[in-house]
């Protein structure tokens, strides 16, 4: 889910709730218009509050990625607010936003083993903050076997693919299974 408002974010997690194991809510997409008011932390306990009212299934919170020392700050603290109020886990991190007249909305996010650094770095950060208090899941840049170890080694309980998906295939997931097997 892609929190737009709270009404509408409420009602995609019912109509989802008892089709899936669990619910990841975005906050941090770069190309998503109005998203961004949810990396206020008090408009992001408002939110949380309002589906922790209904919610029966875990609730996992797409995070955005940080550079600099302000918005890592602001990011923890959206962080913090996920952990008070009780969800499930955090997803770090989302595609880096990149701006370039190329796109066709002139922005997007950059995205694969270009921010496996990041993720590693935040990864590490986030699991810091929490403690064991929650799941983290690492996404960005996994793309072997060897990338899911380092992520689960900087503290992420699980991974999550998409680009490597798309250069590769579903038979990665069996690859990096096997090589985590073979690691351990």
């Amino acid at each position: 889910i892609a929190a737009l408002d709270e009404a509408e974010t409420e009602t995609c997690l019912t109509t989802l709730e008892p089709l899936v194991e669990a619910i990841e809510l975005n906050i941090s997409s770069p190309n998503t218009a109005g998203l961004r008011r949810f990396q206020d932390p008090d408009t992001l306990r408002g939110l949380l509050e309002r589906l922790n009212a209904s919610r029966q299934k875990p609730l996992f919170i797409k995070i955005p990625p940080y550079q600099d020392g302000a918005s890592r700050e602001n990011v923890m603290a959206l962080v913090r607010v996920c952990r008070e109020v009780g969800v499930t886990g955090i997803t770090a991190i989302n595609t880096v936003p990149v701006e370039d007249s190329r796109l066709a909305m002139g922005r997007g996010g950059l995205s694969g083993a270009a921010i496996l650094q990041d993720m590693l770095r935040i990864v590490a950060e986030v699991r810091s903050e929490v403690g064991s208090a929650m799941v983290v899941n690492a996404c960005g840049g996994i793309g072997s076997a060897d990338d899911a170890r380092r992520a689960l080694d900087a503290g992420a309980d699980t991974v999550q693919l998409y680009s490597a998906l798309v250069y590769c295939g579903p038979g990665l997931v069996r690859e990096i299974v096997a090589g985590l097997t073979s690691q351990s």
